[in-house]
């Protein structure tokens, strides 16, 4: 009787290193699919948020039909806004009466940059726009045709670069592509 007592204190002893191991293995993979679903609500977040400020930019588009006339809403591939140097070059078009070119440019300005909310012109001041909303975020407006204008399919892209879930990773860049015609 005494050799199957201790027997079977042994087995309990597996037993319960079994199920230790069965729960860590199982522990283990809850917090991998709460990484991924982590993943997934940060890029549904930037997606969303690119998908907004596309359509803010297509209001803007629709309400300055001057400058759209005039194709003052293109943006240069090789040249895009730039959030950086002389920001007093660009009008105030909140505070002040702007013409329908410099409304196109203080638009684009707003929209890459974001908004002023402090009493400095620092970018760190700024709040809203692709480059403050968005991991390495960029506008670019352009049409079909050779020259912008009314009833020509302007095509607004906003893209940023998804964040690596491991250092050394290859990133990608995702993109939100809205086309009008004002």
């Amino acid at each position: 009787m005494r050799a199957s007592i201790q027997s079977m204190q042994g087995l309990s002893m597996i037993e319960v290193l079994v199920t230790t191991l069965l729960l860590a293995l199982g522990l283990l993979g809850t917090s991998a699919l709460q990484v991924t679903g982590l993943k997934g609500t940060d890029a549904a977040h930037y997606r969303t948020v690119a998908t907004l400020l596309s359509q803010e930019v297509a209001e803007r588009i629709r309400m300055n039909p001057d400058g759209v006339s005039a194709g003052n809403y293109a943006t240069d591939p090789d040249n895009p806004v730039s959030c950086s140097g002389n920001l007093a070059s660009f009008p105030d078009c909140t505070a002040e009466v702007c013409d329908a070119s410099q409304l196109a440019e203080f638009d684009k300005f707003q929209m890459t940059c974001g908004y002023l909310y402090g009493s400095d012109t620092d970018i760190r001041l700024r709040t809203g726009g692709v480059k403050n909303e968005l991991p390495n975020g960029s506008l670019s407006i352009s049409c079909g045709a050779l020259v912008c204008g009314e009833n020509i399919d302007h095509t607004i892209t906003v893209s940023w670069r998804e964040r690596a879930d491991i250092v050394g990773q290859e990133v990608e860049d995702s993109s939100v592509v809205l086309t009008i015609t004002p």
